[in-house]
């Protein structure tokens, strides 16, 4: 079963089944508002993007209630990061002699398939987005001469 498709692609299609067209939970703007203090205890990779998503999760989260998720979600970037740093090769030797896929890499792809599961469910991913039903709203074209017309002369 596929994801259903965001209100403003079913729209842009004709709404081929004619069914009723649901209204988005929330409309994405941009960065609204300064984003809560980082907790002491992240490093400086997690503080990075706590300061990151906080502006377009403050759009539909709540910082009392998501924000054990938001939490787990910069200490794996900060563990990803640490367990980056320790890969010395791709494979590495056995305990027989035997070459095998180093375990820090099968442990990186472990923690991202977590990630990504907490992408989805803060709604920082498409599919996230569509399954929490927000939309993002597209800036203004941006026209060739309008470059020209806002720079001073």
């Amino acid at each position: 079963m596929s994801l259903p498709k965001p209100a403003s692609v079913r729209i842009a299609a004709g709404n081929a089944g004619h069914r009723p067209i649901p209204e988005p939970l929330a409309i994405i703007e941009g960065a609204a508002g300064l984003p809560p203090e980082p907790p002491e205890s992240l490093g400086e990779a997690g503080k990075a993007v706590w300061v990151r998503i906080w502006p377009t999760l403050r759009a539909w989260a709540v910082a009392d209630l998501d924000i054990g998720l938001v939490m787990r979600y910069c200490q794996a970037h900060e563990l990803r990061e640490t367990l980056r740093d320790r890969v010395k090769g791709v494979q590495t030797r056995g305990s027989r002699g035997q070459m095998r896929l180093n375990p820090i890499i099968i442990e990186i792809g472990r923690l991202e398939d977590r990630m990504l599961r907490m992408e989805h469910e803060l709604g920082l991913s498409p599919a996230g987005r569509s399954a929490l039903r927000i939309e993002t709203k597209k800036p203004a074209p941006i026209r060739k001469l309008d470059k020209y017309i806002s720079e001073p002369s």
